[in-house]
């Protein structure tokens, strides 16, 4: 009796797992042919569907807002509800992505693709500042991101496992300027000062960022939160006072610039740290008569 009832809860699990038939009202498009369980939801404003094939996984559900998608051409990509891309406006630069990437329009100064296809076949949303690839650069669609290749770099720029990963290097008055390839495939643009990054550093591309690596902290520099992200660190006596000087200091947005601290001016329990690329003293106590507020 145990066991009629069991096998009975699992048929019944079993048959509240299927998809259902498409309900009434919904829009005719592509998706229907690997969707299933569709219907219209929140007053016909969402199309949700309980059931969207995606290759190697299980059908899952999915929703699409209806606003989103005017003219009502939906498909299923990979397991997603998505409306189907307009046409490639008629005055974008010229390049391989455009092959690929659909929905693509110039939006102030910059290139905006809604669709572009990864290696997985999955499409997402793309964007390039087109200044930043100007001639003989050419824009393509490297596993959906835009990507600017063929700049040259100049002739006169320091040595460095940079130039395997970033174009369009060049010198700037004293600040080294390129667009890298960053962890995720896209491309940033990124500087250094160049001079900061003295023998035996050398310069690299750290998920899109110019940092210089390989530079010794001496050994006589005070402890501190700071050692684990600047380099470089050496003390320096100045007529303004002892000088903890850094020729790298990591800021949040992971670009590295020069910091400086007077180290008269952060006395015990005082510690010397790294806050945003400026090397500033903290713990130190406030005077107790220094009045609150």
């Amino acid at each position: 009796m145990n066991y009629q009832k069991s096998y009975s809860e699992r048929i019944a699990r079993q048959a509240a797992e299927l998809p259902k038939e498409n309900g009434p009202g919904i829009p005719k498009s592509g998706y229907t042919r690997s969707c299933r369980g569709c219907n219209l939801e929140d007053d016909g404003q969402t199309l949700a569907c309980s059931h969207c094939k995606a290759p190697g996984r299980a059908s899952d559900r999915s929703t699409l807002s209806l606003a989103t998608c005017p003219k009502l051409q939906i498909s299923n990509n990979h397991g997603d509800l998505t409306c189907d891309p307009e046409g490639n406006a008629p005055n974008i630069p010229a390049g391989g992505y455009s092959q690929s990437c659909k929905g693509c329009s110039i939006q102030e100064e910059e290139l905006v693709c809604t669709h572009c296809p990864g290696t997985d076949g999955r499409f997402q949303r793309a964007t390039f500042d087109v200044g930043r690839c100007p001639s003989p650069g050419s824009l393509t669609n490297d596993n959906g991101k835009l990507f600017c290749y063929g700049l040259p770099n100049q002739d006169d720029i320091p040595e460095g496992g940079y130039k395997d990963s970033c174009s369009g290097c060049a010198m700037r008055g004293e600040l080294l300027e390129c667009s890298c390839r960053a962890a995720d495939g896209g491309q940033r643009t990124t500087s250094h000062r160049a001079k900061n990054c003295k023998h035996p550093g050398r310069l690299d591309n750290d998920n899109g960022h110019l940092s210089c690596k390989g530079l010794q902290n001496a050994k006589n520099i005070p402890a501190g939160g700071y050692q684990r992200s600047c380099n470089g660190c050496q003390q320096v006596q100045r007529e303004a006072g002892l000088m903890l000087v850094c020729s790298s200091c990591r800021r949040a947005d992971g670009e590295e610039v020069r910091g400086v601290l007077n180290l008269d001016m952060c006395p015990h329990p005082g510690v010397p740290d790294n806050r945003n690329g400026h090397i500033v003293c903290v713990g130190v106590p406030n005077d107790p008569d220094v009045p609150e507020g």
